[in-house]
């Protein structure tokens, strides 16, 4: 196991860790929760999880692999999965699959969030210090990673 070499990639490893245990699984699981909550289950709302609040979604085991993975070069984790009871949701299998694209959705929406400012600084010639640059960048990375795109 190697840890992260150059220590200018050590905070924004920890930024974009914080970002994703605080936002990115939160709206990843919340997604999949309001997507089933709306078609008729509300077993995620039952169980307190039909929230963005990040304690309600996190996972002590997938932190602590997310961050410990990230500082090796690679980042594995996980939140809480959604509890869904397929049985109430309408629609039948087309439900089950609209509350299982509703998280990678998210992600897809949140990677496309961090790219922008990226894009337009760079079609504006406007310079970003490095660490917004990388803090992005690993964003965009990890949102498409998590959304399994």
């Amino acid at each position: 196991m190697r840890f992260v070499s150059d220590p200018s990639q050590l905070l924004p490893i920890l930024l974009v860790v914080a970002i994703l245990l605080l936002v990115a699984f939160p709206v990843h699981e919340f997604s999949h929760a309001l997507a089933a909550y709306r078609l008729g289950d509300s077993t995620a709302r039952y169980l307190g999880r039909l929230t963005l609040n990040p304690i309600a979604h996190f996972d002590p085991l997938g932190g602590f692999f997310l961050i410990l993975t990230a500082l090796t070069g690679f980042g594995i984790g996980w939140a809480k999965p959604t509890p869904v009871n397929p049985a109430n949701l309408a629609g039948g299998r087309q439900g089950e699959a609209l509350v299982a694209f509703a998280g990678p959705l998210s992600n897809l929406v949140m990677a496309s969030i961090s790219a922008v400012p990226l894009q337009a600084a760079q079609l504006l010639g406007v310079h970003l210090p490095d660490i917004v640059i990388t803090v992005l960048s690993l964003l965009v990375l990890f949102n498409l990673l998590v959304g399994g795109l």
